[in-house]
């Protein structure tokens, strides 16, 4: 809010900075309107748009994915709307997943759009619900990792990324089985958003994934943590990159400094004393070696833009502090990832488990959807766009929409495997029969395996 409140008093004292952004930038894309606040639109609005000379100007956008509070075409009503409904045009063609896919995410939609799925599959039996009751709900992310190991090859389990996500993942007063995520793994830690998972220096960076290295047995942790680290200086110090999640921030690393061979050296032996070798990080080996290295890499990254405007928050972020928490005191509860991570014979998966916001934008090789609760079951109360008795949303009230809205954008992210996480008492057996006419492979969850209900094939 201060920012755009910033924005706002800046554009007041230098009207004429207006004139010189649209020279600058003639033309103007953005992406994922619906997620803008009315306050963004309107500052963009002010600069690219109002008075002479607008820019050219393109915006995308699905007002089915607005699953932010401040969010929605609600709020951006009036000076500045999206969609324009006369110069709107849908493009429901997906190069994501199939049309299977498409066929199961599409009712959900508020405003179906006829969603097609246009990339091409193969195999039969691939999309499960898997049906559970509080006995067998702790077993329902190991069904599900098993069925991976079944329907995909092993190319594609080396190379895939696999999720289950739930509209609640923080535990609440409400016990209702399943409320949140962590009913269905204990290990699930909703606080890995915390200070210390969000570092503010790159030395918390450091502390962090030793940490998570200690705890877990893996080293990778912490060499992911410096990846991350050099990213967010070099960022700061400049350069242009996305924010989105990667699958390996070290081998990212490693790519922007290709053709930077002594600072990419530079970075390599970083990581081998940190992380592989065991190299004490003292205050005096920070300021005397360690950060002039990171500023180096930093610098290579960003063609030499460090020591730019933003030279107080490089300076902080390099600073050692002597209130950093030791390492061997950084919170272990359960050293989590928040990877479950599973093994059959020489088969390997490692699920990522979190909410569903947290996965928007992203592509899946494989999602599992969990039911979690908010005034009731998610997934009990859209069966009915589950098994393709209904569609769309539109008539039904805010709290309908938002579910739905929610529920699109988690069945919308796989390409390949879509599964969901249901209690067994909230289907019916007609139920149940729709939906396995509608696509779906039906199955109870038990302590030894599946069991599989009527004919499914997918």
């Amino acid at each position: 809010m201060r920012c755009l409140c910033g924005a706002h008093d800046m554009l007041d004292k230098m009207p004429k900075m207006v004139a010189s952004l649209r020279t600058r930038f003639p033309y103007l894309f953005i992406d994922e309107v619906q997620d803008n606040s009315k306050r963004q639109t309107d500052v963009l609005h002010r600069v690219f748009i109002e008075g002479d000379g607008p820019v050219t100007r393109q915006r995308f956008g699905d007002s089915n994915q607005a699953i932010y509070q401040f969010a929605g075409q609600s709020e951006n009503k009036g000076i500045d709307s999206f969609p324009i409904e006369e110069i709107t045009t849908d493009m429901p063609e997906s190069f994501r997943f199939d049309q299977r896919i498409a066929d199961f995410a599409d009712p959900l939609a508020v405003d179906p759009q006829g969603l097609r799925g246009l990339r091409s599959s193969a195999g039969e039996g691939k999309h499960v619900m898997f049906l559970f009751d509080e006995d067998t709900i702790r077993f329902v992310l190991a069904r599900y990792a098993h069925h991976l190991t079944e329907v995909l090859s092993e190319p594609e389990l080396r190379g895939g990324q696999f999720t289950a996500i739930g509209g609640v993942h923080r535990a609440g007063r409400d016990d209702r089985v399943p409320a949140s995520v962590g009913h269905y793994w204990t290990e699930y830690d909703h606080e890995m958003g915390s200070k210390w998972l969000q570092p503010k220096t790159f030395v918390q960076y450091l502390i962090v994934g030793k940490g998570i290295a200690h705890a877990t047995g893996e080293t990778q942790a912490m060499v992911e943590k410096v990846a991350e680290g050099v990213l967010h200086l070099a960022r700061l110090c400049g350069a242009t990159l996305p924010t989105h999640r990667r699958k390996r921030n070290h081998r990212w690393v490693l790519e922007l400094l290709a053709e930077h061979s002594e600072a990419c050296e530079s970075y390599v032996n970083l990581v081998l004393a940190l992380c592989v070798n065991g190299t004490d990080l003292t205050r005096v080996g920070w300021e005397e070696t360690w950060r002039d290295v990171v500023v180096q890499i930093a610098a290579a990254i960003t063609d030499d833009l460090v020591g730019n405007a933003r030279a107080t928050e490089i300076g902080r972020f390099l600073t050692w502090s002597e209130a950093e928490e030791p390492v061997e005191n950084v919170d272990e509860r359960k050293g989590s990832d928040n990877v479950y991570r599973y093994s059959s014979g020489s088969a390997a998966v490692e699920v990522r488990v979190g909410s569903i916001h947290s996965v928007k934008g992203e592509t899946h090789t494989a999602t599992l959807v969990l039911d979690t609760f908010y005034r009731t079951h998610h997934l009990k109360a859209l069966k009915g766009w589950l098994t393709g008795e209904r569609s769309g949303g539109s008539a039904e009230g805010g709290a309908m929409q938002s579910r739905l809205r929610l529920h699109y954008v988690a069945m919308s992210r796989p390409s390949d495997v879509l599964c969901l996480a249901i209690k067994e008492d909230a289907l019916t057996s007609a139920d149940i029969g729709r939906a396995i006419a509608r696509g779906w492979r039906v199955g109870r969850v038990t302590d030894v395996g599946m069991e599989w209900l009527g004919n499914c094939a997918s």
